[in-house]
């Protein structure tokens, strides 16, 4: 078997298990997969923490802390800020905002009615859809959340971005109100967890506890396609074609010559 058909072959193996993974890499982990740590439900503590300004994109924005906040969720859904389909966060120069992810946690965990339930992420939005009563009488609206995250610390703003369906993640920091020079501030004065609603949380910690194996091998097999269509392309294609190149120009010229030559014998 030759180089150029093991390459091929090759490539085709790897695109085939690239889009297995893609299809699967925000899978939800099963109920024994999930930490210890998920099954408590969040608590807000009061903090002396006072207002404060960061600076992001050349936006200055203050930050008002209202509670700390610690919270160990599992991800349903996520909206980044900077998405083609997000209009709204680009017109209000909200560039603090770096994503929303809606999470459960609690009694939400402890069962797979996690795995039963479909959410949704949008702009500011989250929402779930119950197929049945039944699963509407187990799921918990107390034990999930909406939390809009904010940060400027790079190190934080790709983790929350790499951050995806399935992920196990903890975050700390303060639930707040925000806002830019004069605006009025985003937020809420009273802690509304329990109710299924919104957070707005300026993070201080964020991390990934345990992802799903799906995402990564997606991203292994996606840059090895990527390498063996590359290499494949540039071997195969434009490099034959450069080589063979020369000998089609004094082909050519020689027909050219013959040519003219035939012509000039017809005089």
């Amino acid at each position: 078997m030759g180089l150029k058909r093991i390459i091929t072959s090759l490539f085709f193996v790897s695109l085939a298990v690239w889009v297995i993974c893609a299809f699967n890499k925000e899978r939800l982990p099963p109920v024994g997969d999930i930490l210890p740590s998920l099954l408590s439900q969040p608590t807000p503590t009061s903090t002396t923490k006072g207002p404060f300004n960061v600076t992001k994109d050349g936006i200055t924005y203050n930050i008002q802390p209202l509670y700390n906040y610690e919270l160990y969720g599992l991800i349903m859904s996520h909206h980044n800020a900077s998405s083609i389909d997000d209009l709204y966060h680009e017109q209000w120069k909200d560039y603090i905002n770096t994503k929303d992810i809606c999470v459960v946690f609690g009694d939400n965990v402890r069962t797979d009615i996690y795995q039963r339930i479909k959410f949704n992420s949008g702009s500011w939005t989250c929402w779930y859809q119950l197929d049945n009563a039944e699963d509407g009488s187990i799921f918990k609206a107390g034990s999930m959340s909406n939390n809009h995250l904010l940060t400027e610390n790079p190190e934080i703003n790709n983790k929350v971005i790499d951050a995806i369906k399935g992920d196990q993640i903890y975050m700390k920091g303060y639930i707040v109100k925000y806002g830019k020079g004069s605006d009025p501030k985003r937020g809420y004065d009273t802690f509304t967890l329990g109710k299924g609603e919104c957070q707005i949380v300026y993070l201080t910690d964020f991390q990934v506890l345990n992802q799903n194996p799906w995402k990564w091998l997606s991203l292994i097999f996606k840059w090895l396609t990527l390498l063996l269509g590359g290499f494949w392309i540039v071997k195969y294609f434009f490099m034959e074609k450069i080589l063979t190149f020369p000998q089609s120009v004094d082909s050519l010229l020689r027909h050219t010559a013959c040519l003219f030559s035939y012509c000039r014998g017809r005089r």
